[in-house]
């Protein structure tokens, strides 16, 4: 399955499948900080550090066939804005009383949006040759 995802043509779908990984571990890790009562904040961030540690290489290699890792400088500034695009959107998004699974659920979204983008003009811009 890995080696077919690798070879898949289309980057967009390879980084909507491996993200959607990386988001069944986050969210779940997040889920489930909540529900041991941990505060939100402390919850994404404990879930992003997750993310960090597990999307690194396997976004690197699986979507943009890119080994150097020393672009985890830019990696982490790109996950250093994904994560404070997190805090405004919950802390806002608590302050209109949505249920914080809710909230965690809806900021998955414009965070994925956000991380591919800068991913792929930033991080590891000069290895994207194919085509969204």
């Amino acid at each position: 399955m890995m080696f077919l995802l690798k070879h898949h043509k289309n980057q967009l779908f390879r980084y909507i499948f491996v993200a959607g990984m990386n988001v069944m571990i986050g969210y779940g890790v997040f889920a489930f900080l909540i529900f041991l009562k941990l505060h939100y904040i402390l919850a994404i961030t404990v879930s992003t550090i997750f993310g960090i540690l597990f999307g690194f290489k396997v976004f690197s290699v699986l979507v943009f066939n890119n080994k150097n890792n020393f672009l985890i400088l830019k990696y982490l500034l790109v996950w250093a804005a994904v994560y404070l695009l997190n805090i405004v959107g919950l802390t806002v998004l608590n302050y209109l009383k949505i249920n914080n699974y809710v909230a965690g659920f809806m900021m998955l979204f414009p965070s994925a949006a956000l991380g591919f983008l800068l991913n792929k003009k930033f991080v590891f811009k000069k290895v994207n040759q194919d085509k969204i």
